[in-house]
């Protein structure tokens, strides 16, 4: 599995322990305020679709309830993007987090389709890496590597050009 891979995941696993500890009997979580947050990607100057956008805090909070939250979103056709806020896997909420924030962008390329050709050898077929490659430089997807950042602030425009470059 490869990093952007193993990245997604755990973007979807902090999704469900979200989940499994909101699903108790007690009171509602109460949600800290988020504000609309919208963007847009590009890879040298051309839109990047269907990419993975997810905020990291840039410094650790104090307040453990605003770290355990996942911000993220997912870019359209022309590479834009709104953030949202997943408090639990059923409490998906539009915008984000005020805050300073690392940020994340992951893409995997598609894969070509299984050939159907009975000319191919089934073992050379077989010894094809099961996970493309990521589509965007791999710095991208890498909290430590990331030179991308953000600024979500409580008033104001919320609007984040992505530009990504080798």
């Amino acid at each position: 599995m490869n990093f952007v891979s193993r990245w997604n995941c755990k973007i979807v696993l902090s999704a469900l322990v979200l989940a499994a500890a909101g699903c108790g009997g007690g009171s509602a979580i109460k949600r800290p305020p988020t504000v609309a947050a919208t963007g847009e990607v590009t890879y040298k100057g051309t839109p990047v679709p269907e990419a993975t956008v997810a905020l990291v805090p840039a410094m650790p909070s104090n307040d453990p309830k605003l770290q355990a939250f996942p911000i993220v979103a997912q870019t359209d056709a022309q590479g834009k993007f709104t953030l949202k806020t997943v408090f639990s896997a059923s409490d998906t909420v539009a915008g984000a987090l005020p805050g300073e924030y690392k940020v994340l962008v992951s893409k995997a390329t598609s894969s070509a389709p299984a050939s159907h050709d009975p000319n191919v050898d089934p073992a050379k077929a077989a010894a094809q890496p099961a996970a493309p490659p990521p589509a965007l430089p791999a710095k991208y997807s890498d909290p430590a590597q990331t030179t991308l950042t953000a600024t979500v602030k409580t008033s104001g425009p919320n609007e984040f050009k992505l530009a990504l470059e080798d």
